[in-house]
């Protein structure tokens, strides 16, 4: 449920977000994917919010610090956990 309030959100053309935003909201659907077992939709939203940060010529630290956790519940849970 929360993933797809997430993704309407995210998927809205009357909503406005930046970039950093819409990458807190990816790194959300990312988190919920995990906890509903949804192993690669998981890691989907992993890798593209991970292109996206890489592009980009900054963030703010608080999408850095979203994609590290998201990154770190998909391991925990997932595996490996050494990554």
């Amino acid at each position: 449920m929360a993933e797809n309030l997430l993704t309407a959100i995210l998927n809205s053309p009357r909503t406005k977000l930046s970039t950093d935003a819409k990458l807190y909201i990816n790194l959300d659907i990312a988190t919920a994917n995990v906890e509903l077992g949804n192993k690669d939709a998981a890691l989907t939203a992993l890798n593209e919010s991970w292109a996206t940060l890489s592009a980009a010529a900054s963030a703010e630290s608080t999408v850095y610090s979203k994609y590290y956790f998201a990154s770190s519940v998909y391991r925990q849970a997932f595996g490996p956990a050494a990554e």
